[in-house]
């Protein structure tokens, strides 16, 4: 493959949309992969044999990433996904992607996928390749990276980095890059970005705080760096116009030294030992040992090795050429036996079982064998518990020992969930004003996580309210409790007097019953008096005007419900005179004997008459004489025949008459 023709593809502009020239035809493959176990001496004498075996995939696979169970390779001319189970290479699905698919990354959860064509992003759920959502993003998506928190994308077209949120894809900040940015790797708290340029021009790799998109540094490396790998100490740069790796202090950007791998490189990935570094135009993989950059062998593979991803034990490398994926192992037995707990009970929140649980263990070692073992028989814990730690240890056919512990903490029991209210209900069990229930939580093993709500205000009227608050412990346990029976009457209650009338003139004689009605419609009323003049008085009970002075008087009413609302109502109204209640007023002393001689009552009456002829003739002045005729009288007989009470009402109807006279 020439040069200028790598060159589109790594850019991923015409090279990839234009058909590639194919170096190598497979036709050997059909549904399962063919195996290519080759065991030829490697170009370093004494270093391990390696095996290989090749799966297809996708039309042009460039991109790979594990998510711990199965492999995925972006296929960039398929516009989809290969799910490759990484224990066997057994095709698990082939989700769908958008269009020019170029690099995919892995958040834990779920697979991200740029799609270069159409400036977007696909979040496929790793479980089962359905397609959470597609994001669209900025021109010519390239590299995807997870840096623990958030997605990052580079854009080549629009030379810029993309922060996204991995929850929904939310834009969190655009970061400025110089022109084509290629992948990019998470280190040491900071985001590397290798910035490719245009035909080897660049030279460079953008570093930025991951936390607020700081540009911390911008280091020299070779030309051309397109991937980047992180080595738990040291960034690693794929030079790939200057066919080196630059090795990186990730602390300070610093260049610790400059390896020459294989020609034209594509991918790095890292093995917790060495690095493997993909070279497209050589079709192999170069191996650096990462303490010291030593050349540790070169790996053939497919035709035009581009991404690559290991899985924790084996490498894979997409070979864009021939459509296959390979899986590349080391035969010698280097690492210690694998061992996995199996853990089996309810897991409710915080690392807390709320269950029985028991631990199994899973030991394997598929190189030389398990040997020994020790603690690894499966365990059943039934007691709550802070913190129980059980430890399986093993060691395989060539002496390595390895050790698993996992520690488990139960909180079967439930918190305790208690509820008050304030103020309390008055003696009838209601209240009056807004009641605050308050809940009180308590966990005795994993703590409170939450309480309440509390505090929760009742502010509406009404009888049988309730409040509930639950209670969940750090365990995910949960209880609850109610405060019930709360009753509210903030309404005052309705008084409606009958009798006497508001603002009615009664005459002097008559008798008027004391009436009203009292009314609440929620709580009820629980008492109700009355007064009148600030004398108490029952309802129903006759009031006889004859003993009340004239001119206005004022009946009060007052009512209280049971929630302790008070209500008072009142009407006012007028005892007046006229001429004949004048005349029955002396009807009424003469009987009550306050007037003594039924003569001078005869005397009295005569002049009463005398007064209603004159009012009805219209003669007035002669009524006004007639009257004071009657008060002489009674001023001449007071303390003889009429006595002071006689006197003093008499005297006070005359006198109010004459003043109504015209």
């Amino acid at each position: 493959m020439s040069k200028d023709v790598s060159n589109h593809l790594v850019n991923f502009e015409s090279g990839v949309r234009r058909s590639l020239s194919r170096v190598l035809l497979l036709t050997a493959f059909t549904v399962v992969a063919v195996l290519v176990f080759f065991m030829d001496a490697l170009a370093h004498p004494g270093v391990a044999q390696i095996s290989r075996m090749d799966f297809p995939v996708g039309d042009t696979p460039i991109g790979v990433a594990f998510d711990g169970v199965n492999i995925w390779v972006v296929n960039a001319r398929s516009n989809n996904v290969s799910v490759l189970r990484a224990s066997d290479g057994y095709h698990v699905m082939t989700p769908t992607v958008g269009v020019l698919p170029y690099s995919i990354a892995f958040d834990g959860v779920n697979m991200w996928v740029t799609n270069y064509d159409s400036n977007s992003v696909t979040v496929l759920r790793a479980s089962d390749g359905y397609n959470v959502m597609t994001i669209p993003v900025g021109t010519n998506p390239t590299g995807i990276a997870f840096d623990g928190t958030n997605i990052w994308v580079s854009h080549r077209r629009e030379a810029s980095v993309r922060v996204l949120g991995v929850s929904d894809g939310y834009l969190i900040m655009t970061l400025p890059v110089s022109a084509y940015p290629g992948l990019m790797a998470f280190g040491d708290a900071n985001m590397w970005v290798a910035i490719e340029g245009d035909n080897g021009s660049a030279h460079t790799v953008s570093v930025f705080r991951t936390i607020d998109g700081y540009r911390v540094m911008t280091p020299t490396v070779g030309a051309s760096p397109h991937d980047i790998a992180f080595d738990g100490v040291n960034m690693w740069v794929v030079n790939n116009w200057s066919n080196t790796v630059s090795v990186l202090r990730a602390s300070d950007g610093y260049n610790i030294m400059t390896r020459s791998v294989g020609s034209f490189p594509w991918g790095i990935a890292f093995d917790g030992t060495n690095m493997w570094v993909t070279n497209y135009a050589s079709n192999d993989v170069t191996v650096l040992r990462a303490s010291d950059g030593a050349l540790v062998q070169t790996v053939p593979v497919g035709t035009t090795p581009y991404g690559i991803a290991f899985d924790g034990a084996n490498m894979w490398v997409a070979n864009a050429t021939s459509n296959t994926v390979s899986k590349l192992r080391i035969s010698t037995d280097t690492t210690p036996p694998v061992i996995t707990s199996i853990i089996t009970g309810t897991l409710g929140t915080n690392g807390w079982y709320t269950s029985n649980v028991t631990i199994s263990w899973s030991v394997n070692d598929p190189e030389s064998g398990i040997v020994s073992s020790t603690g690894c028989g499966t365990t059943t814990l039934t007691a709550d518990t802070a913190g129980s730690t059980l430890t399986c240890s093993a060691t395989n056919g060539v002496g390595l020992s390895s050790s698993k512990s996992v520690t488990i903490k139960i909180d079967k029991t439930v918190p305790t969930i208690s509820g008050s209210r304030t103020p309390a209900p008055n003696g009838n069990g209601w209240n009056n004003t807004d009641v605050t229930v308050n809940f009180t939580c308590s966990d005795a093993l994993s703590g409170i996580d939450s309480c309440g709500p509390s505090p929760q205000v009742v502010n509406t009227e009404g009888a049988g309210q309730f409040r509930t608050g639950t209670a969940k412990d750090k365990a995910g346990n949960t209880a609850s409790a109610t405060v019930s029976n709360i009753n509210i009457d903030k309404t005052k209650p309705t008084i409606t007097i009958a009798s006497p009338s508001a603002n009615k003139e009664y005459t002097h004689t008559l008798m008027v019953n004391v009436a009203w009605t009292a009314t609440d419609a929620l709580s009820g009323i629980a008492t109700e008096s009355a007064t009148l003049d600030g004398k108490p008085v029952m309802k129903g009970q006759p009031i006889d005007l004859f003993f009340l002075s004239l001119g206005s008087h004022t009946l009060v009413v007052n009512a209280t419900d049971k929630a302790g609302n008070a209500k008072t109502a009142s009407v006012s109204f007028t005892v007046k005179a006229d001429v004949n209640s004048l005349s029955e007023a002396l009807d009424r002393a003469l009987a009550l004997g306050w007037i003594t001689k039924s003569g001078t009552a005869d005397s009295l009456r005569s002049k009463l008459d005398a007064i209603k002829d004159a009012i009805a003739r219209g003669q007035f002045n002669a009524a006004k004489s007639q009257l004071d005729a009657f008060l002489n009288e009674l001023d001449a007989q007071k303390g003889k025949a009429i006595n002071q009470q006689a006197y003093d009402l008499l005297k006070a109807d005359a006198l109010y008459l004459r003043s109504t006279l015209p």
